[in-house]
Order: C-alpha cells, then structure tokens, then sequence
C-alpha cells in the first residue's frame, strides 16, 4: 500500500518485521498458517518478561515441526537439517546433528535471522533519510563513509521514533 506524500508510515511494522518472518518462514518450511503465530511469538521476545514463555513456545512447536518433517521430508531447510541429523555419520561423513543440536539450530535461524534482518533494514533506511548523499555510487560521494558510524541497533526498538527529525 502506497503512502501519500507527507503521511507517516511505520516501517518497522509494515515491512521491517514482517519481511524477515516471511522469508524464514518460507526457507524453513513453516505451515502458511502457522507464519503468523510465529511472527507474533518472535516479536513477543522483545519483552524481557516473555524470553522463557517464548523460548518454551517455540521450542514446543519446532519439535513438532522436526517430527513431521521426519515424517514427511520437504523441500525446505528444516527437512535438510533432519536429514543431516538422521543420517549424519553414515559413510564415513563426520557425526550429524544431535537432536539439541537440530532444535536449537532451527530456533536460532528464526530469532537471530529475525532481529538482525528488522535491524538492517531499519538502519539502512535511516542511513539513507539521514545522508541522502550515501545512495550515490561510492566514486560519486567522497569522504562519506560506506556505513554511518552512529548507527545501531538500538533505535529499531518498539516505541521508537527515529524518523521523526529525518527529511530526505
């Protein structure tokens, strides 16, 4: 949906977020009605006082997930990982996954692909509101550095407000 010039669009929320739940999703083979369980669950580890309930959540449906695709193997990352796990080891290959190993795994693929996604993508649109001039071709803007040292992670957080002072 296209914004008319002038309207507030939250970015983190209409694009950042949903992007990187979508393709992890994807990637890892995760039901189309599941996709939006687990996006809500992964946003949900923002809060401090959720880590455990989230982590137990997810743990609980990952486990399910390695078992049908045991079941049921499909063209998606978390079949290959069962797959490496099951079959590790058998001619002559180094020992596969462990089954912690495989669970954690798959639940560090969606929380860290997640968080970091949402980042990058937040912050390199900051860094473009905030120095136009970095859209250029490196050999068309002299002195002005690949990656703003400024910036971090910090400002993606819920609540914030980054782009209030950025004009393009």
């Amino acid at each position: 949906m296209a914004a008319a010039r002038g309207d507030v669009i939250d970015l983190l929320d209409r694009y950042a977020r949903p992007l990187p739940v979508a393709v992890l999703c994807e990637l890892l083979g995760i039901p189309v009605a599941d996709r939006t369980w687990i996006a809500v669950t992964v946003a949900a580890y923002d809060e401090r006082t959720e880590h455990q309930r989230v982590e137990r959540e997810l743990a609980a449906y990952f486990t399910e997930l390695i078992a049908a695709r045991r079941a049921k193997p499909g063209a998606d990352l978390v079949s290959a990982l069962v797959a490496a796990r099951d079959n590790g080891g058998a001619d002559g290959a180094a020992e596969g996954l462990s089954s912690n190993e495989l669970l954690a795994t798959v639940f560090l693929l969606v929380m860290a692909g997640f968080d970091t996604t949402v980042n990058l993508i937040a912050s390199g649109t900051l860094a473009l509101l905030t120095h136009p001039q970095a859209s250029r071709q490196p050999d068309e803007r002299p002195g002005v550095p690949a990656c703003p040292p400024h910036l971090t992670g910090q400002q993606n957080r819920r609540g914030s407000r980054a782009g209030r002072d950025c004009q393009p």
